[in-house]
């Protein structure tokens, strides 16, 4: 076998550099996240519920809906949890817990389905099952849909009607070469450019010549005469299919393909402002203040302001706990009503803060659009971050301001009407603005997965 000489390392030198040359700008842009945006990658993505997170959110909505249903049609308890709005892990989650009363004994099972995004595919969103009842597991994912067979052996399981783990018989895509009965999900509206593909292709067979085929039959093809020479043609194909390659990626024009984004931002919120109090005799009022103050909010809302009230759920170590609260939102600012009865005593209180959370791009896939034919950039969205600016908060000042004039308003407007002899402090608490211009995102690196074992109590996503 001849050996290389000088001349065969400086090719594949040249030719390793113009690979790292050109898949270096790739390789940084997948390695560098969603994160902050710069000012080149705010785009005005249009809002809908046509993306796959409000698919999700939907395709959950419904088979909460129909879980819940039949657990009341079969008289069985649960406790149910949902992941947040906005957040990139869609998912809902039952507990099924039955007490036997001879004993301090109890029957824990779990059900947990995940709703997963696969954008421009053909199926768009799929369904992970976790399945737990004691010490037995079971998590099984590629689900297209759930029958509701399978709904009704899942809460046999659960609830302990059923001994062994249930197999689950809906519709799941094909996650190995040999389920050929099953659908695959493959990208539906994007097709492979085959034209850079072949170019790539053979460029890749000539390198493969040029570095192994140096010596014996194989260079004797490229080789001069005399042996001495060197594989020029197959140096020759690397260059010229490469450069091909890279030439017409250059040269063509790049479409973006976005479906759009939620009409809901995820929730990253820094605290700015608040205020508080404990106003006598006002508890048994309770429910005529608050509609008290969504009438006052409400006819004096600002053009751009949405006021709304929204029930927020939490575990706590006693259980589900459930609470109303009045939201209000302008642009990037959110502030939260909280009006609870506490016996005699009514608590009023409100803070705002400033939304950091965004919806950003990341890349899913590249190709050949088969609607139009163009090449695009094929991109989802994510949840990201975004660091405030002075102007989004004065849009939270002001809704802070806004937000404490209505409420403070009602509340001297109910001690006046019911001759209630008590001090009340308005003074807001205010918090530094300047921390909220240099707020960092608190999880610096990608959210893992989290483990659905059944005494994880998480509401949030």
């Amino acid at each position: 076998m001849a050996s290389f000489s000088i001349w065969h390392w400086a090719i594949v030198l040249i030719i390793a550099g113009y690979l790292w040359l050109a898949l270096l700008p790739r390789m940084r842009a997948a390695v560098g996240g969603a994160g902050e945006l710069d000012a080149l990658s705010v785009v005005p993505l249009p809002r809908g519920d046509i993306d796959s997170q409000s698919k999700a959110e939907a395709m959950r909505d419904a088979l909460l809906l129909r879980l819940r249903k039949r657990c009341d049609e079969r008289g069985i308890a649960f406790t149910s949890f949902e992941s947040i709005k906005g957040s990139d892990r869609v998912w809902l989650r039952l507990e099924f817990v039955q007490q036997i009363p001879e004993a301090p004994l109890s029957l824990r099972g779990a059900l947990v389905i995940e709703v997963e995004r696969h954008d421009f595919h053909r199926f768009e969103n799929l369904l992970k099952v976790h399945l737990g009842r004691g010490s037995l597991r079971r998590v099984v994912d590629g689900y297209i849909e759930l029958g509701d067979a399978d709904i009704e052996s899942a809460l046999d399981f659960v609830v302990g009607q059923r001994g062994p783990l249930p197999r689950l018989r809906s519709r799941r895509i094909r996650q190995s070469l040999l389920q050929l009965w099953r659908p695959k999900n493959k990208i539906a509206r994007i097709r492979r450019d085959w034209i850079k593909t072949a170019l790539w292709s053979v460029g890749l067979i000539a390198l493969l010549v040029l570095v192994a085929g140096v010596g014996g039959e194989g260079a004797a093809l490229f080789n001069s005469s005399d042996g001495s020479g060197v594989e020029a043609l197959p140096a020759l194909v690397v260059v010229l299919c490469l450069g091909l390659g890279e030439f017409l990626s250059r040269r063509r024009r790049v479409h973006v393909l976005n479906i759009g984004r939620p009409k809901s931002d995820p929730l990253a919120l820094i605290r700015l402002d608040s205020w508080q109090t404990t106003v006598n005799h006002l508890g048994p009022r309770h429910g005529e203040v608050r509609a008290e103050v969504l009438k006052r909010l409400g006819a004096s809302v600002p053009a751009g302001v949405v006021v709304a009230p929204e029930t927020v759920s939490y575990a706590s170590i006693d259980g589900k706990v459930e609470r109303e609260q009045i939201v209000a939102r302008f642009r990037r600012a959110m502030a939260f009503v909280h009006l609870e009865a506490y016996g005699d005593e009514l608590y009023v209180a409100w803070d705002s803060h400033v939304n950091a959370g965004i919806w950003v791009e990341q890349e899913a896939a590249r190709g050949i659009d088969r609607p139009t034919g163009k090449h695009v950039l094929a991109n989802r969205v994510v949840s990201g971050w975004q660091r405030p600016n002075e102007y989004d908060l004065n849009d939270a000042s002001f809704l802070t301001e806004w937000i404490h004039a209505g409420v403070t308003a009602v509340i001297r407007q109910k001690v006046a009407e019911h001759q209630i002899d008590q001090d009340i402090d308005f003074t807001v608490q205010r918090e530094s603005r300047s921390t909220a211009l240099r707020a960092e995102r608190s999880d610096g690196e990608p959210q893992k997965a989290r483990r659905f074992g059944l005494g994880a109590l998480k509401r949030s996503g």
